[in-house]
């Protein structure tokens, strides 16, 4: 019981980290204060990736909250990333955020937490719809159709039919 505890609280301060960098990386964004942001919005990545860490290690120790809290930093901070790189003129680099937010969301549909298939449904069609945006407006490449390809597979007739 008192490694959960602890376990949570260590989940709870990263949570706190990774607000703390996203706050910070906005107000430079905001501001214009480009090296700043990028470098805030890095470390945020970096500790949303700690939150999310394997997938595998959840185990029934997560909470559904706890899932739905990671992937919510996961998402934002591919995102703010994708952003940064959209507005300085790199959309190559800002796809592969999208890709990468769009792909780590797809890999916890099949999770086996009570809840966490759901929640990752739910942030995939975001991801999806955010990726494919981009690619309106910036146009696609391999790697973009590559990542958009199962959501396309699921949801073709051919994927209903009976084997």
């Amino acid at each position: 019981m008192g490694q959960l505890i602890g376990a949570c609280k260590v989940a709870a301060r990263r949570s706190n980290d990774w607000k703390r960098l996203t706050l910070k990386g906005n107000q430079a964004y905001a501001a214009g204060c480009m090296e700043q942001a990028l470098l805030d919005y890095q470390a945020a990545l970096f500790v949303a990736r700690t939150l999310v860490g394997s997938q595998a290690d959840w185990g029934r120790a997560v909470s559904v909250d706890q899932a739905e809290s990671a992937i919510v930093a996961l998402v934002v901070s591919q995102h703010n990333l994708a952003d940064y790189y959209t507005a300085i003129q790199s959309p190559g680099t800002a796809a592969e955020h999208l890709c990468q937010a769009h792909e780590a969301v797809q890999a916890l549909l099949t999770h086996p937490v009570h809840g966490v298939g759901e929640l990752a449904l739910r942030h995939a069609q975001v991801t999806g719809v955010e990726l494919m945006t981009f690619i309106q407006r910036f146009g696609g490449n391999q790697r973009t159709r590559q990542t958009l390809q199962p959501a396309r597979l699921a949801r073709s007739p051919l994927s209903m039919s009976v084997h």
